[in-house]
């Protein structure tokens, strides 16, 4: 078993641990929750392991099950005990960190036909780009996060579900999506600090431009860290709110 992916997971342990002590800080969060701890960890480790096989064989991450400085391992060549702990530990833990924050992150209400139009017009082109920009480039990240978050706001319309990137454009209310960047970019941050000191997966691994420069894959880790763990923990929330849509969403 990969030594970094443990070492990792510890300190995703730690950043489960740390978020729960600022969460007791702010009474509006407590009971917030949409769903329960071992949902919310099952909703992480399969959504994770559909990650590792769709996003890995797009080009847009690999693994790096011998440490740094080795080559990228796309993630369905892992050993499958590798991928199930990938998937449950780290995936999971990932989920449950943001769980509490659903609540405050999906709304209840319908959408006008229009906007989910624009939704599906948005996932349409990131399917496009998907599809068509080449692996090693920036914009392949940014296309796939569209066709993700477009996809999972049309998902969440379609059950009379108000997304945060919804909320924001049709009712003007940017606290759900200002709530999911800031937490998104905090657990990201974390993580990809994480990932620095024990390197276990590698974004853009076909580019040439990251990988000949340590600044340069900073740079990339702090994009990723900023704006790819909404795509991450966007649909995530999303799914547990949708299999969870007894609970009342905080008023909103």
């Amino acid at each position: 078993m990969p030594r970094n992916l443990l070492a990792i997971v510890a300190l995703q342990a730690l950043t489960l641990a740390a978020a729960r002590v600022v969460e007791r800080r702010l009474p509006g969060a407590r009971g917030s929750a949409a769903v329960a701890w071992p949902l919310a960890a099952c909703i992480g480790a399969l959504f994770g392991a559909m990650m590792d096989l769709v996003l890995g064989a797009a080009g847009v991450f690999a693994y790096l099950p011998a440490g740094a400085g080795t080559v990228p391992v796309e993630p369905r060549r892992l050993p499958v005990a590798v991928l199930a702990l990938n998937a449950v530990a780290s995936y999971g833990l990932a989920a449950v960190t943001v769980a509490p924050l659903a609540t405050a992150i999906v709304g209840r209400g319908r959408l006008a036909p229009a906007w989910t139009w624009w939704l599906a017009a948005g996932a349409l082109v990131g399917a496009v780009g998907a599809s068509a920009l080449p692996r090693a480039g920036v914009p392949l990240l940014f296309a796939w996060g569209v066709l993700i978050v477009s996809g999972a706001e049309l998902a969440l319309a379609r059950r009379d579900r108000i997304g945060p990137v919804a909320a924001l454009a049709a009712r003007r209310d940017p606290r759900p999506l200002a709530v999911l960047v800031a937490c998104s970019a905090a657990v990201g941050a974390c993580y990809e600090a994480a990932n620095v000191a024990f390197p276990f997966w590698a974004w853009l691994p076909g580019s040439t431009w990251f990988a000949g420069s340590d600044s340069r894959r900073i740079l990339l880790a702090a994009l990723v860290a900023m704006f790819g763990y909404v795509v991450l923990f966007h649909p995530i929330v999303s799914l547990m709110c949708l299999l969870a849509p007894q609970q009342k969403d905080g008023g909103r």
